[in-house]
This record gives structure tokens, C-alpha cells and sequence, in this order.
């Protein structure tokens, strides 16, 4: 069984607050914080957003949370290595690779063979592997983006009505494929 919206939601909550709560190492004026949120998702009805604290110039951790209408949530963590960084801005402006932990469901709407409308979600738990690059926008800015591959722990369809249409197996596989790929194009605020 997958992790319940709940406990979701309160390990988020938890890994915020420690995350805020941690000595700092790196407490010259170079900005250790950034907080980014995906402008596109948006125009879909999601707010998809991620915090990533630095300790020392190299090492982040990474907390990411969306929320949205039809059923939309994730909720994730991960480490990232900071490389080809400028001493002055640390893991701000800089590339990564990362490894990830996500939950979450997604919402969608299919049309069988027979034009019956059906209402499907997808829940899953994953774990992955990403590569990208956050870029320093000014003093206090920053658009990053990031492209990754997830690998399923567990995965689950729900159908609405529940008589799946004949060709859903076709369905479900192109949505597990989707489900491989982890990606992020981003603004965000340094601080």
C-alpha cells in the first residue's frame, strides 16, 4: 500500500522544519537557501514548489512538495552534489547530480474505445537519479532546471468507474513509461 496523503504531508511538514532547524555551515553572505516554484504548472491548476538548503558550498538537501486540483500531490526528498561552482556563489550557481526519493498522484482523464469518459489516477513511490544546473539570476534570484530518472518502488491505478476500458493495459503502460522521467524548470528566490 502506498504512503497516505496524511503521512505524506506530516513527512514533509518534518523534514521543513528540520531542514530550517540545522546549524548552518555555510554562514558567510553567500546565500544558502533557495526556494524555487514552477511558474508552467501554474496554467494547469499546480503549484509545484522545492527548497534546498546548502551546507558547505557542495552539498544540498532538496525537499519538493505540489499540490493541485483532480487529486495532484508529490511530495519528495533528495541529496545533490554541487560542482563547477564560483567560489562567490557557492551551490547557487551551479551544476548537480542528485538522488531523490518522491510520492505522490496524478490525475487523468481517458477516453476508451467504447467513448466512455474515465477518470484515472496514478500513485506511486519513487526513487531516482538526476542531473541539472541552478543558475544565478542578480543578487537574490535563480531559475534552475533539472532532468532525471525515476525508478518505481511501487505503483497503483485507480479507475473511475471502475470497468476498466479493453485497451487500458496500452494506457496504463505509456503512463508508467512517463513516470520514469523526472524533471524541473524553475524560478526561485536565494537567501
Amino acid at each position: 500500500m502506498l504512503l497516505g496523503a496524511t503521512k505524506v504531508k506530516f513527512t514533509v511538514i518534518i523534514i521543513f522544519i528540520l531542514s530550517f532547524g540545522t546549524n548552518l555551515y555555510c554562514q558567510e553572505s553567500v546565500p544558502a537557501n533557495a526556494l524555487n516554484i514552477d511558474p508552467a504548472g501554474v496554467f494547469f491548476g499546480n503549484l509545484t514548489m522545492n527548497y534546498e538548503h546548502l551546507f558547505g558550498k557542495r552539498h544540498g538537501l532538496f525537499i519538493e512538495s505540489g499540490l493541485g486540483k483532480k487529486d495532484f500531490y508529490l511530495a519528495g526528498a533528495g541529496y545533490r552534489f554541487h560542482y563547477f561552482n564560483d567560489e562567490d556563489t557557492a551551490g547557487i550557481n551551479s551544476g548537480f547530480f542528485g538522488v531523490f526519493v518522491k510520492s505522490g498522484r496524478n490525475y487523468m482523464q481517458f477516453e476508451g474505445e467504447n467513448k466512455k469518459k474515465y477518470d484515472v489516477n496514478l500513485e506511486y513511490l519513487s526513487a531516482g537519479i538526476n542531473i541539472g544546473y541552478r543558475y544565478k539570476w542578480g543578487e537574490y534570484f535563480n531559475y534552475s532546471w533539472r532532468i532525471g530518472c525515476a525508478f518505481p518502488l511501487q505503483s497503483d491505478f485507480k479507475w473511475h468507474p471502475a470497468d476498466k476500458p479493453e485497451d487500458y493495459k496500452d494506457f496504463q503502460t505509456i503512463c508508467k513509461i512517463l513516470s520514469y522521467i523526472d524533471g524541473e524548470i524553475s524560478i526561485g528566490y536565494n537567501f
